[in-house]
């Protein structure tokens, strides 16, 4: 993005430890991108998909916002700005998120948590006990974890679309893997679609205990 756009990347990123670093100046970038098709595929599908997620979430903060307005209620965007104060909406299908481990087990009853509030966020604890929220945030599960940590404060989210319920990776340091499949800020997509039956949802690399089983229903 920032070779792209001329600008500074909106992130930045710390070592946790000594290590060679490759610098490639926008020259040699660019001129990778034109003679590897792949990578340029690459680079434009990512591209693409993150225009398009930002696309629809801003046209439903819009919607969200002229019918907050016509019941004269607070009115918000959701995504790119989840700083800000969104109540979540209530739905008639339920789902019931279950521990797929024996670790995950005593934290989360074997019955399992009822989702019924969209979109349902899945993060790490604060050291704060007593704060239900990442910054204004509100994140429903929020699991105990320890250094190294697995889980990031606000992980992964659960939404509705329609009749379609769709994970998303909300920028992971790990990243979440669906079915096998990984998704997040290290990967080719930040997102996937649920498919209906059960489906394995992995936080914070392969061997993470963060394993959850979700039930889609055929709706």
């Amino acid at each position: 993005m920032g070779i792209f756009e001329g600008a500074n990347r909106n992130a930045t990123a710390r070592a946790k430890g000594d290590l060679s670093a490759l610098l490639v100046n926008e020259k040699e970038f660019m001129q990778k991108v034109g003679e590897t098709p792949r990578l340029a595929k690459h680079l434009l599908n990512r591209l693409s998909a993150r225009l398009r997620v930002t696309s629809k979430e801003l046209a439903d903060a819009l919607a969200t916002d002229e019918d907050d307005q016509d019941k004269g209620a607070e009115a918000f965007p959701f995504f790119g700005c989840l700083d800000s104060k969104k109540e979540t909406r209530r739905d008639s299908a339920s789902l019931v998120l279950l521990p797929n481990t024996q670790a995950l087990a005593e934290q989360i009853p074997g019955i399992g948590v009822s989702i019924n509030e969209f979109p349902f966020l899945v993060g790490r604890k604060s050291d704060d006990t007593s704060e239900s929220r990442t910054g204004k945030i509100i994140v429903p599960l929020q699991l105990n974890d320890f250094s190294p940590y697995r889980l990031s404060r606000v992980h992964f989210m659960i939404q509705r679309a329609d009749d379609v319920f769709v994970i998303r990776d909300m920028g992971s340091a790990l990243g979440t893997a669906v079915n096998g499949h990984s998704m997040g800020v290290d990967f080719p997509r930040d997102s996937m679609k649920l498919e209906v039956g059960e489906n394995v949802i992995v936080a914070g690399g392969a061997d993470s205990h963060f394993s959850f089983k979700l039930n889609i229903p055929k709706i």
